[in-house]
């Protein structure tokens, strides 16, 4: 488990620059920073950190096109989870990725739209091999906790749902009489 390292530089530009071809090579670095720090990123995030860099307070479609567009696909890749685009680094999408990211104090807290269902799993598998044996709903509050949330919404289930789904899928654990049991 690590801490989850969110921020954003100052601005670097205004709205103007941001659509002019000579910004295209610090658009591209920019994204590339994000996604190193924070990847794996949820695509809308990116978006959103983006704009703040350039002075904007909306990534609406245009902005959001343009972002995609200047994805560098030689190092970045986008991939779907459960719906949601994510930008990861190549490297990391080649490796078996472990971890998961809690919010530091003050510091941004993700959705869990904003997570990736690897890392949800991840925070599971985590409190799974602390507790050997869970009800099912109460692995759920722990995982949310676990990322920050004092409650599950049915939204937050969902996702985790998926990360849980995964996990049995894995031979990880297994459902039994509604809980969950760490496999032997």
């Amino acid at each position: 488990m690590k801490a989850a390292t969110f921020g954003v530089d100052s601005a670097v530009g205004n709205s103007e620059e941001f659509y002019l071809p000579e910004s295209n090579a610090m658009i591209r670095q920019k994204i590339e920073e994000i996604v190193e720090t924070e990847g794996p990123v949820a695509f809308d995030r990116l978006a959103r950190l983006i704009t703040n860099l350039w002075s904007m307070s909306k990534a609406g479609k245009k902005i959001r096109e343009r972002v995609k567009k200047l994805i560098p696909s030689a190092k970045l890749e986008i991939a779907d989870d459960r719906g949601i685009d994510f930008v990861w680094t190549k490297a990391s999408l080649n490796q078996v990725y472990e971890g998961f990211r809690i919010p530091v104090d003050g510091g941004y807290k993700r959705g869990m739209d904003e997570i990736p269902t690897v890392e949800i799993a991840n925070a599971a598998r985590a409190i799974l091999r602390q507790q050997i044996q869970l009800p099912a709903e109460a692995l759920m509050a722990e995982v949310a906790r676990s990322f920050g949330f004092q409650r599950t919404t049915e939204n937050m289930r969902s996702h985790i749902q998926a990360a849980v789904d995964e996990l049995i899928q894995s031979n990880f654990c297994r459902p039994v009489n509604g809980d969950l049991i760490l496999a032997d």
